[in-house]
């Protein structure tokens, strides 16, 4: 049984030029077909992700508000 072991004759070299499609090609063809398929529902995703951050910081922020009228009411 032969070993088996890479040798130089086993590699072929190539230009990079050669191989395709190149990555710029792949990002292309990504932003002109797919890209615009899922922007709304990207957007409305972003935009939930957003409202569940940004409300409990608002209540938190009342909260602080309202505490600091409490307590200048009391001195």
């Amino acid at each position: 049984m032969k070993p088996i072991s890479a040798t130089l004759d086993d590699i072929r070299g190539r230009r990079v030029e050669d191989c395709k499609p190149p990555f710029h090609a792949l990002s292309r063809h990504y932003f002109t077909c797919e890209a615009h398929q899922h922007f709304a529902t990207e957007a409305a995703a972003f935009f939930l992700l957003m409202m569940t951050t940004v409300l409990p910081l608002f209540n938190g922020a009342n909260a602080v508000v309202k505490l600091m009228g409490s307590s200048r009411a009391v001195f």
